[in-house]
């Protein structure tokens, strides 16, 4: 059985031409009201015979898509914090919307996250997630003793690290609530999420 998907793991794609460069940012703009959380822009490659490019013959880079996308985001975007590929074909970058504002996930000018996603990556890096909750505990559980403390998150209200619900949902369900009350998330509906939170462990 696969995991239901919405838009929300529906990537919106998009060939970018000479001709439509200049809508990349009202696409961004209009896809992500719509749901969509992931985008794909391709540059259509300036090659093979001249007859085929029929309107303002011109490369279109992936510098000119990229200043479009963070033109329709209203925010830099740090490509640089984590390079999937090869950078003249693939620039990804990680981040949510806080109601307008967008938000990196990873900064690529701060170390600290540098240091993160190192430890991130040397102790769950590769890991399936999407797999049954009972094999996912356990490799949870061997992961965590690999590496213990590896999966701090931050607390904004008090500046402290706090871990992550993921080992101690399967861990300790008294942690677990003593970290649902220092780490207060607003409640949702169980439709606007199709998966199950951490903390149903």
């Amino acid at each position: 059985m696969f995991p239901r998907c919405d838009l929300a793991c529906t990537p919106c794609c998009m060939t970018v031409t000479p001709r439509n460069i200049g809508e990349v940012a009202d696409v961004v703009r209009t896809a992500r009201d719509m749901g969509f959380r992931m985008f794909s822009f391709q540059p259509a490659a300036y090659i093979g015979h001249p007859a085929r490019w029929r309107e303002d013959l011109r490369a279109i880079g992936g510098d000119d898509v990229w200043t479009e996308i963070e033109r329709g985001v209203g925010a830099r975007l740090h490509r640089r914090a984590l390079q999937i590929g090869d950078p003249r074909c693939n620039r990804t970058a990680y981040g949510a919307w806080a109601g307008e504002r967008y938000v990196p996930l990873l900064d690529e000018d701060d170390p600290r996250d540098a240091r993160a996603l190192q430890t991130f990556v040397a102790s769950l890096g590769g890991m399936d997630f999407d797999v049954p909750r009972h094999l996912l505990a356990a490799r949870l559980l061997r992961a965590i003793a690999r590496h213990p403390g590896a999966l701090p998150v931050g607390a904004p209200e008090s500046g402290e690290l706090v871990p992550a619900c993921a080992q101690h949902a399967a861990l300790d369900p008294a942690e677990m609530a003593r970290l649902a009350r220092q780490l207060p998330m607003a409640q949702s509906s169980p439709s606007s999420h199709p998966r199950e939170d951490c903390s149903a462990a």
